[in-house]
């Protein structure tokens, strides 16, 4: 592979080539675009077929997330799609360095979820707030 001015990229003939010389007036696809990926995006339905990927490699979680449990600015263990239970409740926000630890309470987690969270994984509860088992965290019948 190497890298293509813009007048070699777009065909045109006489651009110099990657060793200076000019180029023949040969199509850009031909020149710098895999052989394996040409005609990719010719528009047909039948692009993948036949196209067999190699199956992905199980990763344990532990490997890949954070020790302290926080992913992506949220508490691991709560929420589903768009749902998240931050990692610093609002009574933490602001405090700057220190100790930023999850303390949170239903009381202030109902501020701003008033119908609770979901547990993520049944039967678990990393922070302790689905004091009933039901799977939503600080829910109706929860302290």
């Amino acid at each position: 592979r190497r890298h293509v001015g813009l007048a070699e990229a777009a065909g045109a003939a006489g651009a110099p080539s990657a060793t200076g010389s000019a180029t023949a007036a040969a199509p850009a696809a031909d020149r710098w675009i895999d052989a394996d990926a040409a005609g990719v995006n010719e528009g047909t339905k039948q692009q993948a077929a036949g196209v067999v990927l190699a199956p992905a490699t199980v990763v344990d979680p532990s490997q890949v997330l954070p020790s302290n449990g926080l992913t992506n600015g949220c508490v691991a263990g709560y929420g589903r799609g768009a749902q998240c239970l931050p990692q610093t409740p609002p009574s933490h926000a602001g405090h700057g360095v220190g100790d930023m630890s999850i303390y949170w309470t239903c009381a202030e987690a109902r501020t701003l979820l008033p119908d609770g969270i979901v547990v993520d994984t049944p039967g678990t509860d990393p922070l302790g707030l689905d004091s009933n088992g039901d799977g939503t965290a600080c829910g109706a019948g929860d302290r």
